[in-house]
């Protein structure tokens, strides 16, 4: 368990130094589990990538955004760091479609004291209660479990990094 504010630390030289060489990457974990500042911190650390985040493109519906997402990806030849709760969907739609196998999917574990905690944090009162969190995760993570199971035999490596702070 890491200390509060101290998420920085996960992102040190033997991680950078296994995924420098990558093509691409993708940072994939629940709401409010860090997403966002790890993709953001390698970045920094390895400037040849460009961050790519699934937030970026819900404007256009949850369904189409992602296949917005998948599209910029494949359609420019540069290096990605892809990011956002999509994650999961631009995985399992990369492998059903052959177009996308990132090199590295960096798993983001953080329990749900944490993620409850930065919803608090970040003033989203209405979306605390634990049913709705619970549910939304289940949904989340359901999607990334089936692409697992999917690409089973062709899974780039995951390295899992915990930010659970409480």
């Amino acid at each position: 368990m890491i200390k509060y504010g101290e998420i920085g630390e996960l992102i040190n030289n033997e991680l950078i130094n296994r995924i420098e060489n990558a093509n691409n990457i993708v940072v994939y974990g629940m709401p409010k589990s860090g997403k966002t500042l790890i993709a953001e911190l390698i970045q920094k650390k390895l400037t040849q990538f460009t961050l790519i985040e699934s937030d970026d493109y819900i404007k256009n519906g949850w369904l189409q955004g992602m296949y917005d997402m998948h599209d910029v990806i494949v359609a420019n030849p540069k290096k990605y760091i892809a990011f956002g709760v999509q994650a999961g969907r631009l995985l399992r739609h990369g492998f059903r479609t052959n177009t996308f196998k990132p090199d590295f999917i960096i798993e983001i574990e953080c329990n749900e004291e944490s993620i409850g905690y930065c919803y608090l944090r970040d003033g989203e009162f209405d979306k605390i209660k634990k049913s709705k969190i619970r549910n939304y995760i289940k949904f989340l993570q359901s999607i990334y479990n089936k692409y697992l199971i999917l690409a089973k035999d062709d899974l780039p490596e995951i390295i899992k990094l915990n930010t659970s702070f409480l």
